[in-house]
């Protein structure tokens, strides 16, 4: 009768270990488009764009083993028409939450100050055509 010896009880921890690390976080990467939002992730961060609107955010975004994902980072509103030189917009501290499943991703964009959260859902690799309100 075969007993497992301390070497099998090592071989199947360390497998435990390595399939929980490479459940473990992995950072989001590429181009997402829809929703009149383009956003531009890689290891660096992430740079949002919208019809009238920016933002950033800095550092690369790590997903958990449920695909989401919480960011700050800033977001600016920019106004149509015609702007002054000298007129600035001030760019507000945001939060971003997001849940990647598969090529879909849901994102909340929370502006410190405004009452209402943006939302948007964004494809993995799709081009998004943007109307500039100035």
């Amino acid at each position: 009768m075969h007993r497992p010896g301390k070497l099998s009880g090592f071989i199947v921890a360390n497998l435990v270990i390595l399939t929980a690390t490479s459940a473990a976080a992995a950072t989001l990467s590429g181009t997402w488009g829809g929703d009149r939002l383009l956003a531009v992730f890689d290891a660096r961060g992430v740079a949002l764009t919208s019809d009238c609107a920016s933002g950033s955010i800095r550092g690369g975004v790590e997903l958990d083993a449920d695909g989401r994902f919480s960011a700050d980072g800033t977001f600016q509103q920019d106004a149509p028409g015609p702007q002054r030189g000298d007129e600035n917009f001030p760019a507000n501290t945001a939060h971003f939450i997001g849940r990647v499943d598969g090529q879909l991703m849901k994102l909340v964009i929370r502006p410190v100050g405004v009452a209402a959260p943006r939302k948007y859902t964004l494809r993995r690799g799709a081009r998004q055509k943007l109307v500039r309100c100035y």
